[in-house]
């Protein structure tokens, strides 16, 4: 019963883990689609250009959201201070890209190329690589427990298994005595 929990557990966790990862990535995909959409629209002037940038400001909320619900309580307090560190970074990297776009729908072409030119955007977008990779070791770490958990459940399995072979081989040998035993009486 219990490799079988085990077994199942590690399954749930492999899931899960699935979904953090693929949502994890999709915010850092959000957040370059978007970066490309403002500069595409820097470049050109060209509102076609903000369509990656508009989709992935509508995407990044309800990652963040799935996110949280996918680790939920069972967080540790790093993964959690690592949520909220991307929540911000993700916000921040989005307000100076919004900040950008502005100055350009104003006409500000000057404004919003030193906007886009500073160093505020592409710091702030290591930061929420570095959160995202950090998050995705803790994932990674946690499932590679998760497993080696199972692998010593099942790994305690083929000894009993054995073991109750053996166990029935001896009751059929000793069963088998006593028929013999009640035949010949």
């Amino acid at each position: 019963w219990s490799t079988i929990s085990k077994e199942r557990t590690e399954r749930l966790q492999t899931a899960r883990y699935a979904e953090v990862v693929s949502a994890l990535r999709d915010i850092n995909r959000a957040a370059l689609n978007a970066e490309t959409g403002q500069r595409g629209y820097f470049i050109t002037l060209d509102r076609r250009y903000l369509a990656p940038y508009q989709a992935g400001r509508e995407q990044i909320d309800p990652t963040l959201d799935r996110i949280r619900e996918l680790i939920g309580e069972d967080a540790t307090a790093r993964q959690t201070e690592l949520i909220d560190k991307i929540d911000a970074l993700a916000r921040a990297k989005f307000d100076e890209m919004a900040t950008g776009v502005e100055l350009l729908e104003n006409g500000r072409l000057l404004d919003a190329r030193r906007a886009i030119l500073t160093d505020e955007g592409v710091e702030t977008m290591e930061r929420l690589d570095r959160a995202i990779a950090e998050l995705e070791d803790i994932e990674n770490e946690t499932l590679a427990a998760y497993s080696a958990d199972a692998a010593r459940t099942n790994a305690r399995v083929l000894p009993l298994l054995g073991a109750l072979l053996v166990f029935l081989i001896i009751a059929m040998f000793a069963g088998a005595r006593l028929v013999g035993r009640a035949a010949r009486a």
